[in-house]
């Protein structure tokens, strides 16, 4: 549960971020996505690996935190989108299959 307040906390100041240029809220754009990722690697370390489904969800969680770190250049913000709009797609499967 904590992991989907915390990806929804982690969007919305994305998206306010891109909009309003606040340092702040990039702060806490950071601050939500270490959360989100702290917590889901805590639910995998609970559940020892074994729903694949959440150990894909937290690759794609992974990859979207460090893709600012890895791409450079102008297609760094628009990988870092479309990664996080595929983890969502991810989440909603997880939970509908």
């Amino acid at each position: 549960m904590v992991h989907k307040v915390a990806l929804l906390l982690a969007l919305l100041f994305g998206i306010l971020s891109c909009f309003k240029k606040f340092e702040k809220l990039k702060k806490a754009h950071v601050l939500a996505a270490v959360i989100l990722v702290i917590s889901i690697l805590i639910y995998l370390f609970q559940v020892s690996f074994t729903n694949v489904r959440y150990v894909i969800y937290g690759l794609f969680l992974l990859l979207v935190f460090i893709s600012p770190k890895i791409v450079k250049g102008k297609g760094k913000l628009f990988s870092h989108i479309v990664l996080a709009l595929l983890t969502i797609v991810c989440l909603v499967v997880v939970h509908i299959i």
